[in-house]
């Protein structure tokens, strides 16, 4: 993958925080696509899971996000800015993946969980160290 030129230090916020527009993406030495005239939205500020069966695409996704792979067609934005225009560095600095098969989400450790994805962050958005602790997953 080759840095892109890279887009501006803050990007405009609300709107759509990522979109994928008709991707098609097959791994190499495959005939068949992972991923075939998928799209998606999401707005800014929300937290979305990507669930579904084995082989569904959500790890090629999330790979496809990270670019670790560029599609074969279609485009990827984030703020509206194609996935190719961002340093890589810079790129995975703003998206946050958590594996379910290499985590164990914990009741007791809720806000440990959360805070995975800034471990520089000392409060969480939704409020107080202290509510994030009494919070629980059902």
């Amino acid at each position: 993958m080759n840095d892109g030129p890279g887009v501006p230090a803050a990007p405009a916020r609300g709107g759509l925080a990522v979109e994928l527009a008709d991707v098609r993406f097959t791994y190499p030495g495959r005939t068949r696509p992972a991923l075939d005239g998928v799209s998606l939205r999401i707005k800014d500020g929300s937290t979305v899971a990507l669930v579904g069966p084995s082989g569904a695409g959500k790890t090629t996704v999330a790979s496809l996000l990270l670019r670790f792979w560029d599609p074969q067609s279609g485009v990827i934005r984030l703020f509206g800015h194609d996935l190719r225009e961002y340093q890589l560095d810079e790129l995975r600095k703003r998206i946050a993946l958590v594996r379910a098969g290499h985590l164990s989400l914990q009741r007791h450790a809720t806000r440990a969980n959360v805070m995975l994805a800034r471990p520089t962050r000392t409060t969480p958005r939704w409020g107080s160290p202290s509510s994030a602790r009494r919070c629980t997953i059902s």
